[in-house]
């Protein structure tokens, strides 16, 4: 549990499910529907409510236990307590969402020859 909140305290969770309200939005939500002007907080709300924060710290502490040792959850501790892994927690959540969005721009320019290459694509006319 320690660890799980040293890597994501409250704040980085906050911002994690803000992206998720963001990305939730702008991939799913047709811009030509008229939406309520509060409807990013609504989602953000609902996802709140869907995965709270204890919850998750439960969960991924299970999943840590799962993959390291004893020892080496100490470790991991020991080193998130220090000043570069107290940024690197800190920036967890900026670089998943920076690789995260380079991700998409660059499978949405590849992906559709590649399908094609692979006899997946739309079909010809």
């Amino acid at each position: 549990q320690e660890l799980v909140r040293l890597i994501t305290p409250r704040p980085a969770y906050d911002d994690m499910l803000r992206q998720l309200t963001n990305n939730l939005i702008a991939t799913s939500m047709n811009p030509t529907m008229g939406s309520p002007p509060d409807m990013n907080e609504r989602i953000l709300k609902a996802m709140t409510e869907a995965m709270p924060y204890e919850d998750m710290m439960v969960w991924t502490a299970e999943v840590y236990a799962k993959r390291f040792t004893a020892a080496e959850l100490k470790d991991l501790t020991k080193f998130y307590r220090t000043p570069l892994g107290a940024k690197v927690a800190k920036s967890l959540p900026e670089i998943m969402g920076e690789v995260g969005r380079k991700t998409g721009e660059i499978l949405a320019k590849r992906l559709p020859a590649a399908l094609d290459r692979a006899g997946l694509g739309a079909p010809k006319p």
